[in-house]
């Protein structure tokens, strides 16, 4: 059913702890179908290529390696104002689809209110990740319960 469909989003202070935090998901049950990430591309800094290596490097263990089951939806990106970023599983498209209008713009079309997105892309500004899932009601409450334990900060259920 439509209306049983809910969102949660949450911030990490780093890449390792959000990684962390959807392997310990995976193994709970949530696939990634219904799992995002967004992070700061250190690693392909100013690289034109990024797309190109990307892929190759979530699967060497490279940007956001443990996370590599997201890679099929992986996109390197450029932000102005953050720079190099990368978004993988159901919430990149919709990254990608509004790159002018940066993170916040994006998360507010997804359902994001501006304050929290401002947040958000200030955690990823910072070296930090942000990780969401969108599911039912109940595996989002589930999943909110599982962000907050591993350590996220500004959870948001929508």
């Amino acid at each position: 059913m439509a209306d049983d469909k809910a969102k949660v989003i949450g911030s990490f202070s780093s890449r390792d702890m959000a990684e962390k935090a959807i392997r310990n998901m995976r193994a709970k049950g949530f696939t990634d179908n219904e799992m995002s990430v967004i992070a700061k591309d250190n690693e392909n800094r100013g690289n034109t290529g990024a797309e190109n290596n990307l892929n190759t490097g979530m699967t060497t263990g490279g940007v956001l390696g443990g996370v590599a089951g997201l890679a099929a939806s992986a996109g390197a990106l450029m932000i102005p104002g953050i720079g190099p970023i990368v978004a993988m599983g159901p919430l990149a498209a919709t990254i990608t689809g509004a790159v002018g209008g940066g993170i916040v713009g994006s998360l507010v079309d997804w359902g994001i209110p501006a304050e929290q997105a401002r947040k958000y892309e200030e955690d990823i500004k910072a070296g930090g990740a942000v990780v969401s899932v969108e599911s039912t009601r109940q595996k989002v409450d589930e999943a909110a319960k599982q962000l907050r334990a591993e350590g996220a900060r500004n959870v948001y259920v929508k």
